[in-house]
């Protein structure tokens, strides 16, 4: 879909490959929704879903990951960020040790909840951050001095 509004990437130095892993996913998806509608009814779909989302984690997820024109810290943060707001809890644990890895602190990941608070709301806000206490293993945290209470 090539347009004024929507410039084709082609050719978009610093890319390497994005061309041919969107056509590779889109020519996937289209012959997992041909399978499933020649597919005989009552019968299962799920190994064709797997094996679709198996070539989803192997050939586009790294691809985003290791494009080079975002850090993969910053692309934590706004992982993090997507997941806290949308209240993806069965993300979280993950995004958040990706950030971690990724150079993310705790501090910050615990701000970019305080910060979503006003948008995603409190009682949500209260779940992701009770979610990032323990995934971090933080429960003594103080939040407001922003440090770990004393454990005596």
């Amino acid at each position: 879909m090539t347009s004024e509004r929507y410039p084709s990437h082609k050719g978009d130095t610093g890319l390497p490959g994005r061309d041919l892993v969107a056509n590779n996913i889109s020519d996937s998806l289209t012959n997992l929704v041909a399978k499933m509608y020649a597919h005989p009814a009552g019968e299962t779909v799920a190994p064709m879903i797997s094996d679709f989302v198996v070539q989803l984690q192997k050939e586009f997820f790294p691809n985003i990951w290791n494009r080079p024109k975002m850090a993969k810290r910053d692309r934590s943060l706004v992982m993090l960020a997507g997941v806290m707001a949308l209240h993806r809890m069965g993300h979280l644990p993950t995004e958040i040790n990706r950030a971690l890895d990724n150079g993310v602190t705790q501090e910050e990941i615990l701000e970019i909840s305080t910060t979503l608070a006003f948008l995603s709301g409190w009682n949500a806000t209260a779940e992701v951050v009770k979610e990032i206490l323990t995934v971090l293993d933080m429960e003594k945290w103080h939040h407001d001095t922003g440090t770990l209470r004393d454990s005596s």
